[in-house]
């Protein structure tokens, strides 16, 4: 079967995509894929230190001047709290952007490779169509009004790989998820493009159907 491949290179959009026998999808995890994460949560980082300090400055203002009403409670506390959820979300963009960066080299830059014998996932790791029960797609949605650190342009989803045979699994190696003997394979796809991507994860999803493989797709709420 000839379909599509897509490799992501360093420093922009794919390499290279071109119809490879044997091979459905390849995605590979590169760092510009998670700048702007990076960028995002250190703007609300330092939003958050702004907002921060004009909260504490307020309070310590009407403090002295002993006022307290509703108005004046919502000035003392309101931008401190709004400094929180910026601080929370700023260090969860830098931190989890960070990580993507660190992993982008080598073979744990691997999300999925998907070939005629079976599925090469995070750290090389192969995986043989034999060994696989059913599969889970993920989207992930969020339909909060500000949604912080959330981008609609990319692809938002996970893919989890059931095995057959957990045995020689180890449970401490990239993308294992789960509790023995349940261990499962975790493949994350939500920092892909999807105008360049979503063609590809579909046909990931259809050959894992053609192959009669279990498939169940569900939505699942996620802020961060």
């Amino acid at each position: 079967m000839d379909v599509h491949i897509a490799r992501q290179g360093g420093t922009g959009g794919p390499a290279s995509s071109e119809a490879v026998s044997g091979t459905v999808a390849e995605f590979i995890s590169s760092p510009h894929l998670h700048a702007k994460r990076m960028k995002r949560g250190i703007i609300l980082t330092v939003l958050g230190l702004a907002s921060a300090t004009g909260g504490f400055w307020i309070l310590g203002q009407n403090i002295r001047a002993g006022e307290s009403s509703i108005a004046t409670n919502w000035l003392n506390y309101g931008l401190i709290v709004i400094a929180a959820a910026l601080l929370t979300f700023g260090i969860v963009g830098i931190v989890t952007g960070r990580q993507g960066t660190r992993r982008s080299v080598g073979d744990d830059s691997i999300d999925v490779i998907v070939t005629e014998q079976g599925l090469v996932t995070r750290g090389g790791r192969e995986v043989p169509w034999s060994n696989i029960g059913r599969a889970e797609i993920i989207r992930y949605i969020n339909d909060s009004m500000v949604p912080l650190l959330w981008d609609y342009s990319v692809l938002n989803r996970v893919v989890r790989i059931n095995l057959l045979d957990n045995s020689e699994v180890d449970p401490t190696s990239p993308g294992v998820r789960g509790r023995a003997p349940m261990h499962y394979l975790e493949i994350d796809l939500r920092r892909y493009p999807m105008a360049e991507y979503q063609e590809h994860l579909d046909a990931l999803v259809a050959t894992l159907k053609e192959r009669r493989f279990h498939t169940k797709e569900r939505f699942k709420h996620k802020q961060f």
